[in-house]
């Protein structure tokens, strides 16, 4: 199943050196530069957080120490005058570059909380595709469930491979650079 995604009409008055200058907002919000417009998203829930920190421990455990996971301090800056900065990303390698170069992301996590727009969730899929990011996982959650869709990168188009609830049995997860077991626990 390919997953649509929406091409922002224009670009925006914004540059990513801009967005770069611009102190980011307290209280853990985020503000985040989508194809030259600037958005801001929510701070994350503690139950948001939990989630992004178990699948960074589990991505951690994963791979080699030759790769490198972060957390959302870090952003991805792509040459469509994108910032974006994702809960969770694996990394080709460990390295100080900040913003983080597209070509050096290989998965980018997300975990959608209700003060994400249905819009903004469109167009961060879109700039991570054409990015070249070859793997994005979602995580949609509510009071008592968690759901992830992992998705691979079929030529800019999102190819869903996994539809999973995560809970605290373990689930096999193929769309990432080498199958995994991640749980909720």
């Amino acid at each position: 199943m390919s997953l649509a995604h929406a091409v922002p009409a224009a670009l925006g008055p914004h540059t990513v050196s801009e967005w770069h200058e611009m102190p980011q907002p307290g209280n853990g919000r985020r503000l985040e530069l989508l194809a030259g417009w600037l958005i801001m998203s929510p701070a994350p829930t503690r139950r948001h957080q939990r989630i992004g920190d178990l699948v960074r421990t589990v991505l951690e455990d994963t791979f080699p120490e030759n790769l490198a996971v972060t957390a959302a301090a870090v952003d991805v800056s792509t040459p469509r005058r994108d910032g974006l900065i994702p809960d969770v990303m694996l990394m080709t390698h460990d390295t100080d570059d900040d913003p983080a170069r597209a070509e050096d992301v290989l998965l980018v996590v997300e975990v959608w909380s209700d003060g994400n727009t249905a819009r903004e969730r469109v167009e961060k899929r879109h700039a991570y595709a054409t990015a070249g990011i070859p793997f994005l996982w979602e995580i949609t959650f509510d009071a008592t469930t968690a759901e992830l869709v992992g998705q691979r990168n079929d030529h800019g188009r999102w190819l869903e491979l996994d539809r999973l609830p995560l809970g605290p049995d373990p689930i096999a997860v193929t769309a990432a650079p080498k199958p995994l077991t991640l749980a909720l626990t």
